[in-house]
């Protein structure tokens, strides 16, 4: 489990994880866009984004934003 603090305009991405793993970000607060890259998804407070995270994937602050991450390994 992460806590991502994206203040607006603050981007951050990753590479791959191993394969099968999957991700989910829930926005706690602000206003923010997160996913696969070319498949992000826009999240406000209570939203969530359910992800396979075995590519690159991102995070960006829309408005000064909180969100939870777990990152869920197969196996």
């Amino acid at each position: 489990l992460f806590e991502l603090s994206l203040p607006a305009g603050v981007e951050q991405s990753t590479g791959a994880h191993l394969p099968g793993t999957r991700e989910v970000v829930v926005c706690v607060r602000g206003r923010v866009r997160v996913g696969p890259l070319g498949e992000e998804a826009y999240l406000g407070p209570g939203d969530d984004r359910w992800f396979a995270a075995d590519g690159p994937d991102g995070y960006v602050g829309l408005r000064d934003g909180r969100a939870l991450d777990w990152v869920l390994y197969d196996g």
